[in-house]
């Protein structure tokens, strides 16, 4: 590992932070400015106009953002059908599955229109059109600052006023989005879909194969893949949920090469990554690192232990906290590796030479000097003031309130406190208990009381032992040690008495409301003080967040300004970005090589009846082994699963598709391997991966063992 960290060091002082072999999420709508004779030569065969354009068909038409960019899909049909990542649709599969109607176990095939689910509150986002509005925001900032305004809320008014402007006048949904730490400013104009329909999903033991275990590893063997459908009205307007809406047609979508891929093949995605921070502070960096990471490694290795046995204990449980335990888990365990490769990567030595680069040329010049020479001791210094509120900020977050649901539930008290006081408005608290009654099943559907409990003892003895005792309720402190620090017991008599430990005590509290119950609640009492101290230490520790973000973006600039003439790429912030790369393996250490792919013999030889996370449906592994695979098979006559790529994506590319040279869709990305880790803050030229599943593996699932002839049939297949 010495070796290649040294190899790196050259890398990055050569580089100085920027563009290295393959690196970059490039905003689509500079794909021009970008170096696109690299693209051709790796394999690219499409022009920039043919990728991102605003009066032609391109390929941004086939690209959908699900849940304003938690995930991407893309379309693969002209009847609105969308192809995503199975854990792009793991909430909503959840929520609709029960022990009667079991989607996570079983699998979910709509055979027709009419029997696809919809997906309330599911948006779809297609991007229209991209405009740089820099000059507009920094002229409104200047006439703001002239004008006196609350810095604090400047940024969200202008920022406002220019969406609400432009989405008057054009007639989409717009959002302005900063790039460069605030150097530069784009607006995006988006068509918002909100008929969406669960059109198809695998079985979990296909979805989620090797769940937690493979999760971020290679070699996978996961078919991480679900199909979804929009709809809208007859003139292919977006329209709320109807029995007469009708398929949209989109203006692109993808077709689908069976070829497969070879190692060295052009691999390209185009998705919606949510952020990523590689022009991160030295100091920024250890924030993380040592404050924020270890927090939530700490709560969630808690909570994941108390979930995970729960789940293996009862079926209804599984279900009910399928979601939650993946979505915990998920960041948990990238948490750790982020923190692992930052230290063997000496990720924090490799930015302090670009610090000092950068301390180096703005000394060459007084002017530079004047400008940036306070930006990192400044920066340094705001982030040792604010690491001990970092520290209770974060294990506040994951110990309290998503420690556990009954917390969660119990933040209603304060609107609940409002409708019972004297002074409320007539009419408000029959309402309240109205909406309440509607709600409340809703909550409980997914809660389950032993296991509730069991997390609010982790989360509170978690919170209390690991944060400043001044940022600690003196009534919490109290009861804890009323029960002689024993948070088990505290727990048991938490839950007995509140009112939102269960929806009996809280129907109970229904049918007679007062304001003394709720102010006498056990729950209400230690969470009301505790938000008071977070809400007063927020305050008090705001203006160290907002000199950091100013001067970050100082930094940038420098940057920016050091490297005059090279092709820059902004971090990550949910727009369309497209990155580049081949097919191929790599060593991840001596003596160990990886192919680029896996097959369905390796899904079999990790079959284990004994861990959850290997589990085979019988009816599944009889048609593997009947070998029927068709077109689906590689040219030795194989069924591919997952295969591995270089490109540079992150959280929100999930469900991104994986194009060949063509445009062609080639698979679906999913994950990034262990040793990119720190992707997030540094790509690693050799390391970084990422895990894609094989359209023809998608497709034999659909066909051989789901039979969903109806949607191959709408599919274009390029053999």
């Amino acid at each position: 590992m010495k070796k290649y960290i040294s190899i790196l060091m050259i890398s990055f002082l050569l580089f100085t932070s920027v563009v290295k072999a393959d690196e970059g999420m490039w905003l689509v709508n500079m794909l021009g400015q970008m170096n696109i004779e690299k693209l051709y030569e790796k394999g690219l065969e499409l022009t920039p106009e043919q990728i991102y354009s605003v009066n032609n068909s391109s390929l941004k038409d086939a690209i959908v953002a699900l849940d304003y960019g938690m995930c991407t899909g893309e379309f693969v049909s002209d009847k609105g059908l969308i192809l995503t990542n199975h854990h792009c649709s793991h909430d909503d599969v959840q929520k609709l599955s029960s022990l009667e109607d079991d989607y996570l176990t079983n699998g979910f095939w709509a055979r027709n229109n009419s029997e696809e689910i919809p997906i309330l509150g599911k948006t779809i986002s297609i991007l229209n059109k991209v405009e740089d509005i820099t000059k507009r925001v920094n002229k409104d900032i200047a006439t703001a600052i002239k004008e006196g305004k609350d810095k604090s809320f400047m940024m969200r008014g202008i920022i406002h006023n220019i969406e609400r402007e432009k989405n008057k006048e054009s007639g989409f949904e717009t959002s302005v989005a900063s790039t460069f730490g605030g150097n530069t400013y784009y607006l995006f104009y988006y068509t918002v879909y909100k008929d969406v329909r669960l059109v198809g999903v695998p079985p979990i033991s296909i979805g989620n194969y090797g769940a937690d275990t493979d999760n971020w590893m290679w070699p996978q063997h996961k078919g991480d893949f679900a199909f979804y459908r929009v709809y809208s009205d007859s003139e292919g307007k977006p329209a709320e949920y109807s029995k007469d809406n009708v398929p949209y047609k989109p203006k692109k979508h993808l077709k689908i090469s069976l070829k497969g891929v070879n190692e060295g093949d052009y691999a390209m995605t185009l998705g919606y990554p949510y952020s990523n921070s590689r022009y991160l502070s030295s100091y920024g960096l250890e924030e993380l690192i040592n404050v924020l990471n270890p927090a939530q490694i700490a709560v969630r290795e808690q909570k994941l232990g108390i979930m995970k046995k729960a789940m293996n204990e009862d079926h209804k449980v599984m279900i009910q906290y399928s979601s939650k335990f993946f979505n915990s888990s998920n960041y948990y365990k990238y948490a750790i590796g982020e923190n692992k490769y930052i230290n063997e990567f000496d990720v924090v030595t490799l930015k302090r030479n670009t610090e000092k680069d950068f301390e180096n040329w703005y000394k060459q010049k007084k002017s530079r000097t004047k400008k940036y020479g306070e930006v990192l001791s400044t920066l340094k210094d705001s982030y040792e003031k604010r690491a001990d509120y970092e520290n209770t900020e974060k294990y506040y977050q994951e110990g309290f309130i998503k420690g556990c649901d009954m917390v969660k539930f119990s933040l209603k008290g304060k609107g609940w406190e409002s409708v019972l006081k004297k002074d409320a408005k007539e009419g408000a608290l029959e309402r309240k208990i109205k909406l309440s009654r509607k709600t409340t099943d809703k909550f409980f559907k997914d809660y389950n009381f032993e296991t509730d409990k069991k997390l609010f003892a982790a989360g509170i003895k978690l919170y209390v032992e690991n944060v400043n005792p001044e940022h600690t309720a003196d009534i919490l402190v109290k009861m804890v040690k009323d029960f002689d620090n024993d948070y088990e017991k505290f727990a048991d008599y938490i839950y007995t008495k509140t009112l939102f430990s269960s929806p009996e005590n809280f129907e109970r509290f229904l049918n007679d409301p007062t304001i003394e119950k709720l102010q006498n609640d056990p729950v209400y009492k230690i969470v009301q003080p505790t938000l008071d101290i977070i809400y007063k230490l927020r305050d008090e520790f705001r203006p160290y967040g907002s000199i950091i973000h100013a001067q970050n973006k100082l930094f940038i600039e420098g940057l920016m300004e050091m490297n005059k003439g090279q092709s820059l790429y902004p971090d990550a912030n949910s727009t369309m970005r497209l990155s580049y790369g081949t097919v191929g393996g790599y060593s991840p250490k001596d003596g160990v090589m990886y192919n680029y792919y896996t097959t369905i013999d390796g899904y079999l030889e990790k079959e284990n009846p004994e861990n959850q996370d290997f589990l085979v449906k019988e009816d599944f592994k009889n048609i593997v082994n009947a070998k029927d695979f068709g077109q689906y098979a590689n040219k030795d006559g194989k069924l591919c699963v997952d295969f591995l790529t270089n490109n540079d994506i992150t959280g929100g590319n999930s469900g991104s598709p994986v194009l060949n040279g063509k445009g062609e869709l080639i698979g679906v990305a999913f994950d990034g391997n262990w040793e990119s880790m720190a992707g997030g803050i540094y790509f690693h030229p050799y390391f970084n991966k990422t895990v894609c599943v094989d359209i023809r593996f998608v497709l034999f699932v659909v066909d051989k063992y789901a039979n969903a002839q109806n949607i191959i049939d709408e599919l274009d297949l390029i053999k």
